[in-house]
């Protein structure tokens, strides 16, 4: 081997300020589509907690209009209440038979008012968020006021 062939055999590899250079341009990359991902993943998931609760809200609606009367709790959705026959309850109200828990595993929460006139019921679905703590910035529901403001 000639002194030339030594010299191009030695240049072959790269430098250490070469590796080091490419991996900061991917860290900076990386960094930049995991922060979209995980903002994206986020907004997606809100979004599906937010079609649960008026999948629910429809079910109830489903409900009061089949039985004539509300709900006591989400779960008269999917198995008849004590004292309600199967044919008067003619459910499940949800798909599945069962009811459906938030995009982060916890359970929906119902509350209806109607302050003594049906006419005037509101259903509200409560979900607590992503941290499963009521009562945060972080809480979704159905009640037209909360979702204004958020």
């Amino acid at each position: 081997m000639n002194s030339t062939q030594k010299r191009r055999r030695k240049n072959k590899g790269f430098t250490l300020l070469e590796v080091l250079l490419v991996m900061a341009i991917l860290i900076i990359l990386m960094s930049l589509v995991g922060a979209g991902y995980f903002t994206y993943f986020a907004n997606s998931q809100e979004d599906a907690a937010r079609l649960q609760m008026t999948s629910i809200k429809q079910a109830v609606n489903g409900y009061y209009m089949k039985t004539g009367q509300r709900p006591q709790s989400i779960q008269d959705l999917v198995t008849p209440p004590s004292g309600m026959s199967q044919q008067k309850w003619a459910g499940p109200y949800l798909e599945g038979g069962q009811v459906p828990l938030d995009p982060w595993g916890n359970a929906y929460t119902l509350q209806i008012n109607d302050n003594g006139n049906v006419r005037q019921m509101q259903i509200v679905i409560m979900s607590n968020g992503a941290n499963g703590v009521q009562g945060d910035q972080d809480d979704l529901t159905t009640m037209p006021q909360q979702q204004n403001q958020q």
